[in-house]
């Protein structure tokens, strides 16, 4: 096939599909193309806004000081692994001074900006023994730490054993 068949062919295609377009389904053709453009620039809109709004928060957001590290902190249950949701973080200077006062997350975390040096950490929760570690923070720099908590309700000898008479399993 040459250029010249080539291009009758399409000619002769599209006058046929032109043929076919009356002019209520041109109408119908731009209501729809009118209703895909609507939603395609909506959407625009709502990304460049919502990119609009992120540019600003993190234009205000504190810039870490070169001075300061960060400490962070995850606080899991000893046997299990499961972060603990609300155990209290003491953070205390090397004289034993309350810095501040922290509770973790859903997570289990904690995270604090400290100048350089070395704090401890006391952390409890309820139903657990609480424990003081020692972290060393440097400046521009995360110091993490990860601390097991071990449950206060110990574990009582023979209650298998008890199940497997009474459930008999």
């Amino acid at each position: 096939m040459n250029i010249r068949t080539a291009i009758v062919e399409l000619k002769g295609r599209a006058q046929r599909l032109l043929g076919k377009l009356t002019p209520e389904r041109f109408r119908l053709y731009r209501r729809h193309l009118s209703l895909a453009q609507k939603i395609v620039g909506t959407l625009t809109g709502i990304i460049t806004i919502v990119g609009a709004i992120y540019s600003v928060y993190l234009f205000f957001s504190p810039a870490p000081t070169p001075d300061k590290g960060r400490m962070e902190a995850v606080i899991q249950d000893n046997s299990s692994g499961d972060p603990l949701t609300g155990a209290k973080v003491d953070i205390l200077s090397t004289d034993k001074a309350l810095i501040a006062t922290l509770e973790t997350d859903h997570r289990g975390r904690v995270t604090y900006d400290l100048k350089d040096g070395r704090y401890n950490l006391r952390i409890s929760s309820q139903g657990y023994n609480g424990t003081t570690r020692e972290v060393q923070v440097t400046p521009g720099q995360n110091a993490e730490i990860t601390v097991r908590l071990s449950s206060t309700l110990a574990p009582v000898k023979g209650l298998q054993n008890s199940m497997k008479k009474v459930f008999g399993k």
